[in-house]
């Protein structure tokens, strides 16, 4: 049932050295399918329309760089098409996470929303396999990301690249004149009959024209990747793209500037920078030393000096972006930077490439630099168990940030973890204090009672309390369309839980042809250009749900006449959490009753990607429970808040309490007033949903020491 599309990712990979190419040059790339995603009703508009959506996010230098990052770190890693090792479903998970909020929802306009599907892990498809193998009723669309600022597409039914055009008019055939032009003496009927023809016929041209002047993928391509499918199809040639040419004059800098690096080079040399000081202020002047200074590589000590006079005039123009990217710097010359620096003028730091870092660093450049809002540590040496303890055992350190970009935060499936049966007191305490330590983020969580499938998580190991309201009051102002059907397509589709955690409406000027102005349309297009910085986990971070803050809902929103949905803040009192972990350890020591190996294994990806074991959903808690001699955790254990109450009590922890503007959203997108008034809407739809703030009581269905019923 349905109309089904499939929309693939491939890219060109260096494959894993196991995985020859026919000539025996394991350093060539080929391209090979990297992620794809399923929806169940996608056809005429529908694959034009995400398409625009997830082009859009690819104009995004933010979401072009981290995309990047993930392609880089998979060079190596995988074989070609169908060979081992294989791709894991969501072995690209920012990639995926991009691709699916596109493809399935549309949250610009409240009156206009689109949400569809039931989420990642429900809708992958096995990126290992044929195209063709999922049934695809209405085609498949399939993207080039090789080069993410040029990327290439078609659509295809049977087994031809199609042009978005040609695909479309599959569906809407274009329509005679006499079919859109309304007559005087025409019926009402006719009338409508006629405006409607033309509507659609506007809005599918509107929608071909959006897609104007993206590359279309050839059917070379299209064999590389599954050569079963396209048959004769030849090697793609690696596709140069051709400069436009530029004039002599153009080309030829200066003379002036082409003294420049010989200058630096001599100033380098003898550490004397007084010929050349007076150019640190000129613009052009100073970009020419700075490039001549970071042709360096490692960055000489010599070079520290004028980067610094050269910096605070930098982040003037960048608006306070402090970029340490290109040459090795040592730590103690970024320390040397980072002092020489007026404080309150950096609001952003990239060390993307850096091999050298320390994680105290990362605590440094939060405390030194307090408008700081974003770090950026892509292809560093930073591990991802370093930066996740600091969020663990240093969480004040990051209070203060936004945005932390690291691969860290780009990891969509939790493990379970790996636990040792204590086999004594001291083991109980410590294997307590270790499960007592989780970082401390934020944990949006929403469950229907008595159905455990609608059990939707997202969790980030860090947060800022303003981008968790803006992202929350968007959520709720969605629900409150006026639309019946909506609210539950939105709650199901399992995307917007982690969009709420990650997605930061563009701050960039907006440009369009159209000649509206209003802060309205602006906000709007922001949203469609936003940046995705983190791919929140589909677990919580900590199992026991006791560690940081949970926001959670009870309801998948009433399409089947269930009560008003109730929502809160709640906090865990962690000192009674951890009190009652210990009484557990210790009645599991006392009867052995522990499973002595409760982690997963890593083992072997099969030819399906690990698709299955998404269909086999299994707690992400460590023990089983209820255990018979432990009692449960008490409403008393926890506090629910109201938005206000968040507010306050974040503030109390040493966090950025968050703005009256921000709270003001929240508790106007809560507010039970509908947002459709005329008449006509009021008798067509149901009465607005109204939220309702949780008890103590409500919130133990989510803690599972609480021992809820669908543990």
């Amino acid at each position: 049932m349905g109309q089904r599309h499939q929309v693939f990712l491939i890219a060109r990979l260096i494959p894993h050295s196991d995985s020859k190419s026919s000539d025996g040059n394991k350093s060539q790339p080929f391209y090979r399918c990297i992620t794809a995603h399923h929806n169940q009703w996608c056809y005429g508009r529908l694959p034009l329309s995400g398409s625009r959506r997830f082009l859009n996010l690819l104009k995004i230098p933010d979401n072009i760089e981290i995309l990047r990052d993930e392609l880089r770190r998979a060079q190596g890693k995988y074989g070609r098409q169908g060979k081992a090792p294989h791709v894991h479903a969501l072995g690209f998970p920012y990639a995926h996470y991009l691709l699916a909020q596109a493809w399935d929802t549309d949250l610009d306009n409240p009156d206009s929303a689109y949400a569809s599907g039931v989420g990642l892990e429900n809708a992958v498809v096995g990126p290992n396999e044929g195209c063709f193998d999922h049934g695809n009723d209405d085609g498949i669309t399939v993207f080039d990301v090789t080069d993410p600022m040029n990327p290439a597409f078609c659509h295809i039914i049977g087994n031809e690249p199609l042009t978005p055009e040609q695909y479309v008019r599959g569906y809407y055939r274009v329509p005679s004149k006499e079919r859109m032009t309304v007559l005087e003496d025409d019926s009402d009927y006719v009338k409508k009959e006629k405006q409607r023809t033309a509507f659609v016929e506007e809005d599918v041209l509107g929608h071909i024209s959006s897609l104007e002047g993206v590359r279309l993928l050839s059917r070379d391509v299209l064999a590389e990747v599954w050569p079963e499918e396209f048959l004769g199809g030849k090697a793609p040639r690696a596709e140069v793209l051709e400069k436009e040419p530029m004039s002599e004059t153009a080309a030829l800098p200066p003379l002036a500037d082409l003294t420049i690096g010989p200058s630096v080079d001599r100033c380098l040399l003898q550490n004397d920078w007084s010929g050349l000081e007076p150019f640190f202020e000129m613009p052009g002047k100073a970009e020419r030393i700075k490039e001549a200074l970071f042709s360096k590589n490692p960055f000489p000590d010599a070079g520290i000096t004028p980067l610094t006079k050269m910096l605070p005039y930098e982040l003037k123009k960048n608006n306070g972006i402090l970029e340490i990217v290109g040459p090795q710097f040592t730590v103690e010359q970024i320390l040397s930077i980072m002092s020489a620096l007026p404080a309150d003028a950096v609001q952003a730091v990239k060390l993307n490439g850096q091999q050298s870092l320390v994680p105290k660093l990362i605590v440094d450049l939060a405390t030194t630099f307090p408008n700081l809002s974003r770090i950026d540590l892509l292809n560093t040496n930073i591990t991802d168990e370093q930066l996740l303890e600091i969020c663990s055992k240093q969480p004040e350190a990051l209070y203060k940030l936004h945005t932390i970009v690291h691969p860290a935060l780009l990891v969509r499936t939790p493990t379970k973890p790996n636990l040792p049966i204590p086999q004594n007191t001291e083991e109980v305490q410590a294997l307590a204090h270790q499960l007592s330590i989780a970082p401390e983020g934020f944990i949006f969580q929403q469950y229907r009672p008595g159905n455990y499938r609608n059990l939707t998580t997202a969790s980030i190991p860090f947060f800022h309390p303003e981008n968790v309201l803006n992202g929350l009051a968007r959520f709720f102002t969605f629900l409150k369309n006026g639309d019946d059907f909506f609210p539950h397509a939105y709650g199901e589709c399992q995307l917007v839980q982690p969009m709420v955690l990650s997605c930061i409406p563009s701050t960039s000027p907006v440009h369009t042809s159209t000649t509206a102005t209003n802060k309205t349309f602006e906000d709007r297009q922001r949203w469609l250009h936003r940046t995705v910085t983190c791919v929140p986990m589909s677990g919580p971070h900590d199992p026991f749900m006791a560690r940081g803050w949970l926001f959670l809902i009870n309801s998948s929103f009433r399409m089947f006449g269930e009560p008003d949905p109730k929502y809160g803040f709640v906090k865990v009192d962690e000192q009674a959490h951890k009190e009652w972990l210990v009484e557990l350890l210790t009645a599991q020591l006392e009867d052995r009753s522990a499973d002595e190996d409760s982690a997963m294994r890593p083992r072997r990806v099969d030819r399906d990607g690990g698709v299955m074991e998404f269909y086999r959903p299994q707690s992400y808690f460590p023990f089983k429970l209820p255990h018979p001699r432990v009692s449960a955790l008490p409403s008393d254990a926890w506090k629910v808040y109201d938005v206000r109450g968040f507010a306050d009590a974040v503030a109390r922890e040493g966090r950025p309490r968050p703005s009256e503007e921000a709270i003001a959203a929240f508790e106007g997108a809560i507010a039970p007033t509908a947002m459709n008034e005329t008449k006509e809407q009021r008798e067509r739809f149901s009465p607005p949903l109204v939220f309702r703030l949780m008890d103590g009581d409500d919130v133990k269905a989510f803690i599972p020491a609480a021992y809820p019923y669908r543990l």
